[in-house]
């Protein structure tokens, strides 16, 4: 398929000198496909959300009881999170780990990344928790209180 694509140059001085340039491209579904395989290619399927959490559950000794009690979350939906690799958490109970496994600001934002989930700067719980990552502040307690004195959504409800 091939496409045309016009484009205008505007001289504000002298307007007699406005050009117009057209630039014709070939696109064809192949070479599309090609370029999408090539990024594809750069894709690491084997880090997926649920092997990232088995990754930091050994790395910081943590027991699985250990971890679903510090990060307030059911029994029965951490134990989905560490089997189903394609599992979806929601970015609740994604901030929740990073709370109970102590992760730093970047390492919380890989974390929501493999999750698909960023800190939203237009979000006042994101905000927050992005605070008490950036200054290790893991009291869950502390956390939920200042979640709560703002109307935001606390970690375990």
């Amino acid at each position: 398929m091939k496409q045309e694509h016009i484009f205008y140059l505007f001289d504000l001085e002298n307007p007699d000198n406005d050009v117009k340039e057209a630039i014709n491209k070939d696109v064809t579904e192949s070479k599309i496909v090609a370029e999408v395989n090539s990024m594809l290619s750069d894709i690491d399927e084997t880090t997926t959300f649920s092997s990232m959490v088995r990754y930091y559950m050994d790395t910081k000794r943590l027991t699985t009881k250990d971890l679903y009690e510090r990060a307030y979350i059911d029994r029965r939906l951490f134990h989905k999170i560490i089997k189903n690799r394609r599992y979806h958490p929601s970015k609740k109970t994604v901030f929740a780990l990073c709370i109970a496994f102590g992760l730093d600001y970047l390492e919380s934002v890989e974390l929501l990344g493999l999750a698909s989930y960023s800190f939203a700067s237009n979000n006042r719980g994101d905000m927050i928790l992005r605070y008490f990552l950036s200054k290790r502040i893991y009291d869950i307690d502390l956390i939920n209180s200042v979640l709560y004195q703002f109307k935001c959504p606390c970690i375990g409800d």
